[in-house]
């Protein structure tokens, strides 16, 4: 059971973890995004089911890499940058459980397809061995953001 809790708490901070305001990394525009994510494995619950998560998000140039790992970086994880060029970034996640009891380890590729299109792929393995994959797709909106 807490592992479960566990999987499904690492699964929503994952696709918390907010893509698009993050996207000026890669040499995208700013402004608003849509980011459709989902997330699918035998990490899923009970019914085992894809679940998919849509959301706005606003980002700025101002945004940088150190504020993008700190978001990553929160209570039991730790995240660090494994390769990196002007358009794709890859970062090593590994988090524990707050109880000591179970251990997630994944890979995350982010990648700018154009300055307005950016695409992400996590592997996430659990020591339970449970797996999970998330996909995300971001697209540029507006010059203007409805949400702050």
């Amino acid at each position: 059971m807490q592992t479960r809790r566990f999987i499904r708490t690492l699964f929503a901070l994952a696709l918390a973890a907010p893509l698009a305001a993050h996207a000026s990394l890669l040499g995208t525009r700013d402004g608003e995004w849509k980011d459709t994510a989902t997330a699918s494995g035998t990490g899923m619950g009970a019914d085992g089911k894809p679940r998919t998560r849509m959301a706005r998000e606003c980002h700025k140039h101002t945004d940088s890499m150190d504020a993008y790992l700190k978001s990553l970086n929160q209570d039991n994880c730790k995240a660090k940058i494994v390769r990196q060029t002007a358009r794709m970034v890859e970062v090593e996640l590994t988090c524990t459980d707050p109880e000591g009891k179970g251990r997630m380890h994944g890979l995350m590729k982010m990648q700018a397809l154009s300055d307005t299109h950016i695409v992400l792929e996590a592997e996430e393995t659990y020591s339970s061995g449970e797996k999970m994959q998330v996909k995300s797709d971001s697209h540029w909106v507006s010059d203007t953001c409805t949400k702050q």
